[in-house]
């Protein structure tokens, strides 16, 4: 099995030239239900993104189906996965030819409040203990919501259902039956949720 992470700065393209792009590969992305598809810049870079590469892997007729609550589905004949991510400077497209889950974080402040609400007792005391909170509440945040959304459940799926706080210092790491596998890239956390095999990490352009 193989996996790969392909990471864009939103900051190198302009609003113009982003519109100009979704355009034309705008007819591959679906709404089934009659969700609204996000219009906001890094959203559509993550589309862009997605299909730049989907042609490098040679896939070129597909469909990306939105439906409102679940996780959007590629339909095409090449029996491959995919998760976006978005956040900060930074957007994250995960390929694979299994499923996959991925979620990138900017790092922000600890919040104690939201702390509580999200993480086990465990992972608060680990937050309360630690010299960079700020981190460590962001990884421990992406980590959670990159195997909810290999799940496809999202945040609703309840974060505080996980426990990372034995894994808070690994890079790579097996849990609750999934592979995980984690890296910052300057102010981001990225988190990887997948079944295991190879990962690439590419920084590329679109």
């Amino acid at each position: 099995m193989k996996t790969e992470v392909y990471l864009i700065d939103i900051t190198a393209y302009s609003d113009e030239f982003v519109k100009a792009e979704y355009e034309k590969i705008s007819s591959h992305f679906i709404s089934t239900d009659g969700e609204r598809l996000s219009k906001r810049k890094e959203s559509l870079l993550s589309k862009i993104l997605l299909c730049r590469t989907l042609e490098k892997s040679g896939v070129r007729e597909f469909q990306v189906h939105y439906k409102d609550s679940e996780k959007p589905r590629l339909i095409s004949s090449s029996n491959m996965f995919f998760n976006i991510s978005h956040s900060g400077r930074f957007v994250a497209v995960a390929l694979s030819d299994s499923e996959v889950g991925c979620d990138i974080q900017e790092i922000k402040p600890y919040n104690p409040k939201v702390a509580k609400r999200n993480y086990c007792r465990e992972e608060t005391a680990l937050i309360e203990n630690a010299e960079d909170k700020d981190s460590i509440f962001i990884k421990l945040w992406a980590l959670k919501e990159s195997v909810l959304k290999y799940t496809g459940k999202g945040i609703s799926g309840g974060l505080a259902t996980y426990d990372f706080s034995a894994f808070a210092d690994e890079v790579k790491f097996t849990a609750y039956g999934y592979e995980f596998y984690t890296f910052r890239l300057e102010d981001t956390f990225f988190a990887l949720c997948y079944e295991g095999g190879n990962v690439e990490i590419i920084k590329t352009e679109v």
